[in-house]
């Protein structure tokens, strides 16, 4: 009697999706698990090492950790974003997502003083509350980069806005938010609810302003949005987690290297991410001269509307005025 071998079965399609999605989530909680890791140690470090005055750190032999900490949570922020776009989400879990991120943030605003202390309590309710601005931007950045139907789209994506960032930053509401956050830290409330918040690297006097908010929700969208479209259109991952990391820190270290940008409020992200994104992908990307030409006609508009129209207006709605 001959024995016949038995060879091993294939792999069911469906169990190999249903693994790879398991490994997608269990790196998307990996990622999580770091980034609360990477807040919590550098929350608690810096109490630890100025227990006097926390947070104070120019001066000292400490001078680098406040730059060392905005790059360690830039960089965990941004893997963080890229491996919840990695995970597959429905529709409707998106929304839902969305509403709850935000409704979740801003109750746990309105439940912390808008003059933050330093205790365990605060460090923690302030992270809960940013983890909760990622989600909200994660969800809302997967949701647009859905809607977008062609390569061709990112160019003029990316200029719109640069564009609407460069202006927020130099005349409009965000430069008056990042003033506020020099001027008055612990008093900023709109920057505490709409930028990710850090106590004790954020401390609440202006001489010992530390480090400042290195990510708004408008940076955070957009990071999302344009990993949305690199995984869409089978653009590199890594590539693209690169170039977002490298516009973003391009974006912190800027006023520092150029000294015609001291004493400006910020300095806008978001045209530094878009440009590494179309520079790491220039060779992967559609270009389509009409369309190109058809956004600069109305990005030109657009300057002339925010310039005439909408500066006038924020300058009666906001303390100091716009631009």
């Amino acid at each position: 009697m001959t024995s016949q071998a038995t060879s091993p079965s294939p792999t069911c399609p469906a169990e190999a999706l249903s693994r790879r999605e398991t490994s997608r989530e269990l790196l998307f909680a990996l990622a999580l698990a770091l980034w609360i890791l990477a807040y919590v140690v550098l929350s608690f470090l810096t109490a630890a090492m100025h227990e006097d005055d926390l947070g104070l750190l120019g001066g000292t032999r400490l001078l680098m950790l406040p730059l060392l900490a905005a790059v360690i949570l830039i960089l965990t922020t941004l893997w963080l974003l890229m491996r919840g776009v990695m995970c597959r989400w429905s529709l409707t879990a998106a929304v839902l997502g969305a509403v709850g991120c935000v409704i979740v943030n801003q109750v746990l605003h309105a439940l912390m003083s808008p003059e933050p202390g330093r205790e365990v309590q605060t460090v923690s309710l302030f992270g809960f509350a940013n983890v909760a601005l990622i989600g909200a931007s994660l969800f809302i950045g997967r949701l647009i980069g859905g809607r977008v139907e062609r390569l061709s789209w990112v160019v003029p994506i990316v200029l719109v806005v640069a564009l609407v960032d460069c202006w927020s930053v130099f005349f409009g509401p965000t430069g008056e938010i990042v003033e506020e956050i020099i001027e008055e830290p612990a008093r900023a409330e709109v920057g505490q609810r709409l930028l990710l918040w850090y106590p004790n690297l954020t401390p609440t006097r202006p001489e010992g302003l530390a480090v400042k908010p290195s990510f708004g929700i408008g940076d955070l969208i957009i990071g999302a949005l344009l990993l949305e479209i690199a995984r869409r259109f089978g653009l590199r991952m890594g590539i693209t987690l690169l170039a977002l990391a490298i516009g973003s820190l391009a974006a912190l270290v800027a006023p520092a290297l150029i000294a015609s940008l001291h004493g400006l409020p910020g300095f806008p992200a978001l045209p530094l991410m878009g440009l590494a994104f179309i520079a790491f992908h220039w060779r992967g990307l559609e270009f389509n001269r009409r369309e190109i030409t058809l956004c600069v006609v109305f990005l030109v508009a657009l300057f002339v509307l925010l310039i005439t129209v909408v500066n006038p207006l924020l300058s009666r709605i906001m303390p100091g005025g716009a631009g």
